[in-house]
């Protein structure tokens, strides 16, 4: 069957008319390091990155009311949501935790000293002109599987416009607030955890109280 040349033109202005695709990815905010990283540090591995269902997809997430979510067609993600998070996490924490070797290598996690794993709940953009990061992270000794700190965050950014391109701005700075937590308290528990048991007493080196006999 032949197509006419008019039915080639329609078809022809048809693709031409097609929006174009955008791709994006998440921008990492930190600054280097004021030191350079010891390779003798401690490790501090990213672990499991769990996306909630919706956003396994790799459009673009928009809220539009209350109970209705989109995953846009024509703005789409550049990488992979968990690899973006997970890069810039880890750019974030190398900045704020020099003293530590930040790994992104999930399949060699035993060798590490510390592992973090976060579950994301909720990360979109709405169309009332905001941005939300919401989940929970928790930090564990390798050694013993020890949980070291654990908390659930539920963070929101302003957009000063609506658009693609704003809302994944907003979502980057939210990745960095959330990197800027997680330094915050890492860094606590760990010093905590290393602290010595003063309140271990070995008898054999107890002192006798002034006038009483040893025996």
């Amino acid at each position: 069957m032949r197509l006419s040349f008019a039915a080639i033109g329609v078809l022809l202005g048809a693709c031409s008319s097609m929006p174009e695709t955008n791709y994006y990815i998440l921008s990492s905010t930190a600054q280097a390091p004021v030191s350079v990283q010891s390779s003798g540090g401690d490790a501090l591995g990213i672990g499991r990155i769990t996306l909630a269902d919706y956003l396994r997809s790799s459009g673009v997430v928009m809220q539009t009311n209350d109970n209705q979510i989109k995953s846009a067609h024509y703005h789409r993600w550049g990488e992979p949501l968990q690899r973006g998070i997970r890069r810039t996490l880890a750019d974030q924490l190398s900045s704020l935790l020099p003293e530590y070797r930040v790994e992104t290598d999930e399949k060699d996690l035993r060798r590490l000293d510390f592992c973090l794993d976060i579950e994301i709940e909720r990360f979109h953009a709405l169309e009332n002109g905001r941005a939300v990061l919401a989940g929970r992270w928790t930090l564990y000794a390798q050694a013993d599987h020890s949980i070291l700190a654990s908390k659930h965050f539920d963070l929101e950014e302003p957009m000063p416009r609506s658009g693609y391109s704003v809302a994944v701005n907003a979502q980057s700075t939210l990745v960095a607030t959330l990197g800027r937590e997680i330094a915050a308290i890492s860094g606590s528990a760990v010093a905590e955890n290393r602290k010595p048991d003063t309140d271990l007493k070995d008898d054999r080196l107890s002192i006798p109280e002034s006038g009483q006999a040893a025996r």
